[in-house]
C-alpha cells in the first residue's frame, strides 16, 4: 500500500465519527439491553460476512447455561479484540481496547458488557465506513437494528457473543495458532499454581505427563473440556457462580478450530484469574511468554497438567472451601 493510502487512512481515522455507547449516567442497563446489542453485532457481521463471501457461521449456539456475568465481559473483550484485527486486516489502522472496570471491590454488571459491545459496533462501523476509502468496495448499506427481548438471560447474551466470535473467526486471514493456544493453557497453569501454593497443596505443579505426537484441536478441546469440569464442580463446591456445558458440548458436531480451542483455554485462564483474586495470599503467577510455533501435541501435554491441577482444586475446594474465598 502506498504512502499516499496511508495519509488517506490516517485523515479517515481522525475525522470519522465512531457509534458510541450511551451516557449510562443514571441509566439502569440491565441484560435485554446487552442481548439487544449482542444480536445488532450478529447482524452487523453479516452484513460483511456477505460481502467479504465468507463462510456463514452454521452450528448451533453453544450449549451452556448459568453464565455469570463477568463470563459475558470476558467474551465481549474477546470479540472486541477479534473484530479490531479484522479492521485491520480489511482498512488498516487499530484502536486501544476500551477501559472498563467495575468499582473497586465489586464484580462486572450487565453496564460493563453493554459499554463493550458498544464499542464493538462502534468498530465495525468504523470499519463499515472505511471499506470504501481503502478500495475494498462500495460503501455498504448502513447496519439494522434489532429489538428488545425482555426475557433475555445472562446465558442468552453469552451464546450470542460467542456465536459472533466463532462468525469472526470464519472472516479473518489471520487465525489462532497453536502456540497462542499453548500460552493461554500455560498462563492458566501458573495461575492454577499460584492458588494451590496458597492454599498448602502437596502438588501445586504437577510432573508434566508424556509428549504424545499426532495430537489435533480435537484432543485438547476435550481435554481443555475435562479441566473446565473439574473447574465447575470446584466453583459449585465453593458457592460461586460457574457457567455450566450442556453434555453436547463434549461431543461437537464438527472439529473445533484452533480459534475455538483458544477461546475455551482464555474462559478457562479468567476462570481461574477470578479464583485466584479471591485466595488471601496467592501469589502473582509467573507470565507465560509466547512460545513461538508449537504443534496441538505440546498443548496437549500442558493441558495434561492443568487437568492435574483442576483435580487438586476439586479436592481443596471440597475438603478446605474457606482457603480457597467460598462462600
Amino acid at each position: 500500500m502506498s504512502l499516499r493510502r496511508y495519509s488517506t487512512l490516517a485523515v479517515f481515522a481522525l475525522t470519522l465519527s465512531p457509534v458510541t455507547a450511551p451516557d449510562l449516567v443514571g441509566q439502569d442497563v440491565g441484560t435485554p439491553d446487552v442481548e439487544q446489542v449482542a444480536r445488532a453485532i450478529l447482524q452487523d457481521l453479516e452484513v460483511l460476512r456477505w460481502q467479504m463471501g465468507r463462510p456463514i457461521e452454521t452450528r448451533d449456539l453453544i450449549p451452556v447455561q448459568d453464565v455469570a456475568i463477568r463470563e459475558n465481559f470476558l467474551q465481549a473483550m474477546s470479540l472486541w479484540r477479534k473484530v479490531n484485527q479484522l479492521g485491520v486486516e480489511l482498512v488498516g489502522g487499530g484502536e486501544s481496547p476500551p477501559i472498563v472496570q467495575p468499582a473497586r471491590g465489586g464484580e462486572y454488571g450487565p453496564q460493563h458488557v453493554f459499554l463493550v459491545l458498544n464499542s464493538v459496533r462502534a468498530r465495525l462501523e468504523e470499519v463499515r465506513a472505511g471499506i470504501g476509502v481503502v478500495g475494498a468496495g462500495g460503501l455498504l448499506d448502513a447496519f439494522p437494528t434489532s429489538g428488545v427481548n425482555p426475557r433475555a438471560t445472562p446465558t442468552d447474551v453469552f451464546r450470542a457473543i460467542v456465536q459472533a466470535n466463532r462468525q469472526v473467526n470464519r472472516m479473518l486471514e489471520v487465525q489462532s495458532q497453536p502456540g497462542d493456544v499453548y500460552q493461554q493453557v500455560q498462563q492458566a497453569v501458573f495461575y492454577a499454581s499460584a492458588i494451590l501454593t496458597a492454599v498448602d497443596d502437596a502438588t501445586p505443579f504437577p510432573v508434566v505427563p508424556a509428549y504424545e505426537p499426532g495430537m489435533t484441536p480435537t484432543h485438547v478441546h476435550a481435554a481443555l473440556m475435562v479441566s473446565f469440569d473439574r473447574l465447575s464442580a470446584a466453583f459449585d463446591a465453593l458457592g460461586l457462580d460457574m457457567l455450566h456445558w450442556s453434555s453436547e458440548a463434549y461431543s461437537p458436531d464438527e472439529p473445533p478450530s484452533p480459534s475455538d480451542v483458544f477461546d475455551l483455554a482464555t474462559l478457562l485462564l479468567s476462570e481461574l484469574e477470578y479464583l485466584h483474586a479471591r485466595v488471601p495470599g496467592a501469589p502473582v503467577p509467573l507470565q507465560a511468554a509466547h512460545p513461538g510455533r508449537r504443534w496441538p501435541s505440546n498443548v496437549y501435554q500442558q493441558a495434561g497438567v492443568l487437568t492435574q491441577q483442576s483435580t487438586r482444586l476439586l479436592v481443596q475446594a471440597t475438603q478446605n472451601p474457606t482457603t480457597l474465598g467460598g462462600r
